[in-house]
């Protein structure tokens, strides 16, 4: 009587990882209203899935089991020693990571938004740039890297201008804003959707104020940030911190002074601006 025993095969390899996907604009539970136009939507090139584990090595040979005891009836021998099982087979190769996608626009939930030629902008316009929208009598920054006429849209003071900025703009009405750059109409490019009616809040301590004396301005707006505008002709022009209020502030000629400051709060930026006269003082 003979006997033998098998091994163990191998595990199989652990899968590869996927590849990263590249979104242009990726929107989840997409509330409604949404529109998207003249726009060139370019996601980037989608990353490859990575290669499978290769599989495990196969368990070692099982040994032969003895042999068989012989018949007490019978003049036979002993059965002989079984022979050894084969080894384990390999683990086969775990399978490649599945390919990412490349997606202009992916809308995953919510309401579809509305979509109007999203894969080019209308007549090659050049770029321009935005910051600090959204406020109604606020400093609204444009730029552009090539000059051209402006035209800033409807409330927009100035209403136009030239160059390549920075110009600053503030409005005086809410709603979506068309941009017109060097001939190019940019359909509803800024959205002032909130109405700035912070009054009284800049105050000045020297009174009456004294030329080529520090002063100190103090706003009663709260935030985190504040940066301070006086203009070219005060000593600092700009200053900027945490505290709402700044001191040694020094007008070099006498004039009528504009004075702005930017607060940065958790939900919106302000902008106020004071004006003050600064006349010399008489010394005897």
């Amino acid at each position: 009587n003979t006997a033998s025993n098998g091994s163990t095969g191998a595990a199989g390899g652990i899968g590869g990882t996927g590849g990263g996907s590249s979104f242009a604009v990726f929107l989840y539970n997409n509330g409604t209203g949404g529109i998207i136009t003249d726009c060139l939507l370019a996601p980037g090139v989608a990353g490859a899935g990575g290669p499978g584990g290769g599989g495990g090595t196969g368990g070692g040979a099982g040994l032969g089991a003895p042999g068989g005891l012989g018949n007490p009836d019978c003049p036979s021998g002993t059965g002989g020693k079984g022979g050894d099982g084969a080894a384990g087979g390999a683990g086969g190769p775990g399978g490649p990571g599945a390919d990412g996608v490349s997606v202009a626009l992916s809308q995953n939930g919510g309401t579809p938004v509305t979509q109007n030629n999203i894969t080019s902008v209308p007549g090659n316009p050049p770029v321009i740039a935005v910051q600090n929208y959204g406020c109604t009598n606020a400093q609204v920054a444009f730029t552009s890297p090539t000059a051209g006429a402006w035209n800033f849209g409807i409330g927009a003071s100035p209403a136009t201008g030239n160059g390549t900025g920075p110009i600053a703009v503030s409005y005086s009405t809410l709603g979506r804003e068309t941009i017109t750059f060097a001939g190019t109409t940019f359909t509803d490019f800024v959205d002032i959707f909130t109405s700035q009616t912070v009054g009284n809040s800049i105050t000045q301590s020297a009174n009456p104020p004294i030329n080529g004396c520090p002063d100190t301005f103090k706003t009663t707006i709260q935030g985190t940030d504040y940066v301070w505008d006086f203009g070219a002709l005060s000593f600092p022009p700009v200053d900027s911190g945490t505290s709402d209020s700044v001191s040694s502030t020094v007008f070099t000629v006498p004039g009528t002074y504009t004075v702005s400051v930017y607060v940065n709060t958790p939900l919106l930026r302000y902008s106020k601006r004071f004006n003050h006269f600064y006349g010399k003082q008489q010394h005897t």
